[in-house]
């Protein structure tokens, strides 16, 4: 009976033990895990947490929080995130806001470069993920292609820059002088081919805002109301 009672002891004890190392393993695969959501927003991905939703060791709302608090505290906080927090403004509405200065006509003329507004695009895709693109919200500077008139006027010195070269090249091979009729439809053929596809390439590079991550934005609203509660 005794043997049989210090067999049991030794059993527990071995249970126990092992009870504490898997918890011990627990808890460090849990920090692994908070400490690798932590370098990104990856925890505010939906596809993110559906990958990792087999992971019961992790507290998704203490990691949001802390990621959180992390964005808006600090030497260079996230102005948005902050005010979004304090219920100043959404992230909706901040994007709302940036989307102005590409809606109707202000889509298609040179912007002057603004450093400040650059910065707080920059805030935004902090927040939303840089695989979002909002170039088309910055503001590059007037000699910039990345609109269609800029586009344009390029094009066209461009385009009249070829008809000039093609124009020397056929005379120097021999040929008789060009003609004026000849040199402007020349020059009228190669800056308008040049002009339409410059403004056409330029156009590309601006989107429309209907390709702004609206979706995201309330995402990660709502994440900062639960968070918020």
């Amino acid at each position: 009976m005794k043997q049989e009672m210090c067999l049991y002891d030794e059993l527990h004890e071995v249970v126990n033990r092992y009870e504490k190392v898997s918890e011990a393993i627990r808890s460090y695969n849990s920090r692994l895990a908070e400490l690798a959501v932590f370098q990104d927003f990856n925890l505010f991905d939906p596809a993110y947490l559906d990958s990792v939703n087999d992971v019961p060791e992790i507290n998704y709302a203490e990691c949001q929080r802390r990621l959180i608090l992390r964005r808006i505290q600090g030497e260079k906080p996230n102005i948005i995130l902050a005010n979004a927090v304090e219920r100043k403004c959404s992230i909706r509405k901040s994007l709302e806001k940036l989307a102005e200065i590409n809606k109707s006509w202000r889509r298609f003329v040179p912007r002057r470069k603004n450093d400040v507004w650059n910065m707080v695009v920059d805030e935004m895709r902090d927040i939303v993920g840089t695989d979002y693109a909002l170039g088309s919200l910055k503001t590059k500077g007037i000699g910039s292609l990345d609109n269609p008139i800029t586009g344009l006027a390029y094009g066209i010195l461009g385009g009249l820059g070829i008809s000039a070269l093609y124009i020397s090249l056929y005379e120097s091979g021999g040929s008789n002088e060009v003609s004026l009729e000849l040199t402007a439809a020349s020059h009228l053929f190669f800056s308008g081919f040049m002009g339409f596809l410059g403004a056409g390439l330029s156009l590309i590079s601006r989107e429309s805002n209907k390709s702004l991550p609206w979706n995201r934005a309330d995402y990660i609203d709502n994440i900062i109301e639960g968070v918020s509660e």
